[in-house]
């Protein structure tokens, strides 16, 4: 059962989203695209029909196939994905850049946003370099739509979490992909195929290698923040965060200076892993992932 965002505030008047004539291809629109996501060097539609590894699928068919159900998700049909998008995107920030991808693209998009994660939400394309350089440091949570302020976390009371990175995929085919072929991965079905049910513990996390998922370039549509060590030290840092961040949250002027973070660029992202978690569905009767994102190899490690 998809989560319940019914009581949301009013929202804006509903998203256009693009008629495309083309629905029965599944094509997307690289030339639309072009134009709203101009950072990425090569735009992921230009290479939706490049198989990601030799003698593979390409990433559309592997986008035009993906199952929502296998994933723990609700099935959702290429009209339902366009109706949630236009009565959802005006309050679901996350679902900005549905509006400007082809229909499969869109319906893997909406799925993952109807479901219990915060894959997109906190490592979407429609996450900014700005909100990875905020959480990282200041422990301020995309999944906020506004109002985000640090240690606030959208969806369980306490502060929020971050380690010592925040990343994205910043192009919304790239994840969409991302997210389709994680789900077909062998290592990744073996824990969205175990039972579900009352008392069951979720099954460990998964890494799998970026290049399995997006091919050799895949890391081109990577980025995100690193905090800064303090004298050296990642623990140090986290220390200094969390007095930063506690003081802020009870009004007092932080006795420390503010962290700060090191971008990370698609260089950083060459050898990187996803990580897939997982978390039980609505009703327990399966898996879903209750998180996606890329984690970049430190250099420490290399």
């Amino acid at each position: 059962m998809a989560r319940d965002i019914s009581a949301t505030p009013e929202r804006p008047g509903p998203a256009e989203v693009p008629d495309h004539p083309e629905r029965r291809r599944g094509a997307d629109r690289p030339d639309r695209v072009d134009a709203a996501f101009g950072e990425v060097q090569e735009p992921y539609a230009r290479r939706l029909d490049r198989p990601a590894q030799p003698g593979g699928d390409t990433p559309r068919e592997t986008i035009r196939r993906f199952d929502p159900e296998r994933a723990g998700l609700d099935p959702i049909t290429h009209d339902e994905a366009d109706r949630y998008v236009r009565d959802h995107a005006g309050d679901r920030p996350s679902l900005g850049h549905s509006q400007f991808v082809g229909p499969d693209t869109r319906r893997v998009l909406a799925a993952v946003d109807r479901g219990n994660g915060h894959a997109l939400e906190r490592h979407g394309s429609t996450v900014t370099p700005e909100m990875t350089e905020n959480r990282v440091t200041r422990l301020e949570d995309p999944a906020i739509a506004e109002n985000r302020t640090p240690g606030r976390d959208a969806f369980k009371s306490g502060t929020h979490a971050c380690g010592d990175s925040a990343t994205r995929i910043r192009d919304p085919h790239a994840f969409a992909t991302c997210f389709a072929q994680g789900v077909e991965h062998p290592d990744v079905r073996a824990s969205l195929d175990r039972p579900c049910g009352r008392g069951e513990r979720p099954p460990p996390s998964v890494r799998v290698p970026l290049t399995d998922l997006l091919g050799p370039d895949g890391h081109q549509y990577c980025d995100g923040h690193r905090i800064e060590p303090v004298e050296g030290s990642r623990e140090a840092a986290y220390e200094r965060r969390a007095a930063w961040v506690g003081a802020v949250r009870e009004g007092r002027d932080p006795d420390v200076p503010e962290p700060t973070a090191r971008h990370l660029e698609a260089d950083d992202f060459r050898d990187a892993r996803v990580v897939f978690a997982f978390r039980p569905n609505t009703d327990r009767s399966a898996w879903e992932i209750s998180t996606m994102y890329v984690d970049p190899v430190r250099r420490d490690q290399q």
